[in-house]
């Protein structure tokens, strides 16, 4: 294999994280339609679970006049998940939450809302990529205890407690955030997904609407849309 351009890095598919492109080289030898030494293998390896693809010629004979693009979109991925991770988001009180609500026993149970799609990393997944929505239901009980149930539905209608909160428990840092957060989780999730689906050239949940003239492009576009919604400041005005 002769030397080529370096081509950008992809998520692992294994464990979501990146994948940097590698190139193993033979010092001892240099055939005469390449200048320097003779690759011996090249492709994507993934320091986080030890993954590896070699790359085939179906790789090189892609278009890269996107990796520049790609490389920024996974810089404001990572951005956006130390964003997350940090918490940087303006506290609820449980006092606001329950503001407007009704006095005596009572119950609200929300509904599930816009799909967000997260990668599972499970090696044995096909699919890789999953729906999942969160909602809350929230309430006070026949002694006057009030209380909140963050909620998870799946794509097949599943249903489950992802935490929950009651009248003399703590009400931590994480979920006064999850309000907040959850939108942010929205927007991440489908940034990786379209960017994803551009690195595998497939859309695992079938959501390409029609078929795009530049396909590719429309993944980068779809990509960079929803990081300018999670990039957004709360506090700017509109």
């Amino acid at each position: 294999m002769s030397r080529r351009k370096e081509l950008e890095a992809k998520r692992c598919p294994a464990c979501g994280e990146v994948a940097e492109w590698y190139c193993d080289e033979d010092p001892g030898g240099f055939p005469s339609d390449a200048v320097g030494p003779e690759v011996t293998s090249e492709g994507w390896h993934c320091e986080e679970c030890d993954w590896q693809e070699e790359a085939i010629e179906e790789d090189y004979l892609r278009e890269v006049p996107h990796k520049e693009w790609v490389k920024s979109l996974y810089a404001r991925i990572a951005a956006g998940e130390r964003k997350i991770a940090n918490g940087d988001y303006p506290a609820i009180t449980v006092d606001e939450i329950f503001a407007h609500m009704p006095e005596g026993e009572f119950e609200y149970e929300g509904e599930p809302g816009d799909w967000n799609v997260y990668c599972c990393g499970e090696k044995d997944c096909e699919q890789q990529w999953h729906k999942s929505s969160y909602y809350e239901t929230v309430g006070r009980n026949a002694e006057g205890r009030r209380f909140i149930c963050m909620m998870d539905c799946d794509d097949t209608g599943d249903r489950e407690i992802v935490d929950s909160w009651e009248d003399g428990d703590e009400f931590d840092k994480w979920k006064q955030q999850w309000f907040s957060a959850c939108t942010d989780e929205y927007f991440l999730g489908w940034a990786r997904y379209w960017l994803d689906c551009y690195q595998t050239k497939s859309d695992p949940l079938d959501e390409m609407m029609g078929e795009p003239e530049n396909w590719m492009q429309h993944c980068l576009e779809a990509c960079e849309n929803n990081l300018k919604y999670l990039e957004l400041d709360p506090a700017a005005d509109p």
